[in-house]
């Protein structure tokens, strides 16, 4: 009988031991995919192009809240791959938007997709390339330094009507995570972005930190 009891507690540890391995390995590969889609963002927000010319159109915002939870930001960026196989430049216009996840087994949040299109002097109709970064994303909201204030819409072509500047000097993207199953509030990330290389004003840092 003692026997058994102490076989009974020693599988009891070993199986917690497995559980608790196999959260940690999630979470740790979780992390790691969450890092990595936040680097490709600030990547592409980093060589956002000034809009004007053939190659750099038009950098806006549209909204489907009821469909996507989120704006939907779409620029052009000098950050796409040079190589030999292809005649593009570096570059491609990016767009960001939620999207319903395709597998059926998950409930929880949205995904985040990258949209990409290299060739921007097609005759017909652009190739599309879709990129899953993150999934589990409630919320996705693009604001944009206009050198006063934090605003949420962004119309380039509005701007320049306007007389106004054709670019935000800085952009913040604010993603609202699902929560896990420990957490009681959703975790929000947000990534804020200089779009001009050049000396930022005080104004800017000071928005930026």
């Amino acid at each position: 009988l003692m026997f058994a009891i102490i076989m009974a507690a020693l599988g009891g540890v070993f199986f917690s031991t497995m559980k608790l391995r196999k959260r940690t390995d999630e979470m740790l590969k979780d992390s790691h995919q969450l890092q990595q889609a936040l680097a490709i963002i600030k990547n592409d927000l980093r060589g956002a192009t000034i809009p004007g010319g053939v190659l750099s159109t038009n950098m806006s915002t549209s909204f489907e809240l009821s469909s996507s939870g989120g704006s939907q930001f779409e620029f052009h960026t000098a950050s796409g791959l040079l190589n030999n196989a292809t005649p593009w430049t570096d570059i491609q216009r990016v767009t960001y938007f939620l999207r319903q996840p395709a597998a059926a087994t998950r409930t929880n949040g949205m995904d985040l997709i990258r949209g990409t299109t290299r060739n921007l002097l097609a005759a017909v109709q652009e190739d599309f390339n879709e990129q899953i970064l993150y999934h589990d994303v409630n919320q996705m909201a693009f604001e944009f330094w206009d050198g006063t204030t934090w605003v949420t819409d962004w119309d380039s072509t509005t701007q320049i009507e306007s007389e106004l500047a054709s670019a935000p000097e800085a952009i913040r993207l604010s993603l609202e995570l699902t929560q896990r199953p420990n957490e009681q509030v959703s975790r929000i990330v947000t990534v804020t972005v200089p779009v001009f290389t050049g000396g930022i004003t005080n104004a800017v840092a000071e928005a930026t930190n």
